[in-house]
């Protein structure tokens, strides 16, 4: 998931350069128009029409006045891919120990 968010960014970001914000936004306001999935790590938001958009969905509504919005910025999102990639690591490290000592 984490990947496809980070490509999908690298996309919009060439498309929407100058219409970038970064920060956290309510989540009971910002559902998909599309698919009604709530955008929680990024989302396109128009405020022509007042709607938004999943990434993925791409700009939908095709208005100019459409921004893209990152929930956590791409170096934040790359060092929690990282942190969970440690993580999933070091369970799997205590799996295969576990099992060896039980397996004994």
């Amino acid at each position: 998931m984490l990947l496809n968010e980070k490509d999908s960014r690298t996309t919009m970001e060439m498309t929407l350069q100058s219409n970038l914000l970064i920060g956290d936004f309510p989540q009971d306001e910002h559902p998909c128009h599309y698919c009604i999935d709530f955008c929680y790590l990024s989302l396109l938001e128009c405020k022509k029409c007042q709607i938004n958009y999943c990434i993925r969905h791409g700009k939908i509504c095709g208005c100019d006045s459409v921004r893209l919005v990152y929930r956590f910025s791409t170096r934040v999102l790359t060092e929690l891919l990282g942190k969970l990639n440690l993580a999933l690591r070091a369970s799997q490290v205590i799996n295969q120990v576990f099992c060896v000592q039980k397996c004994e």
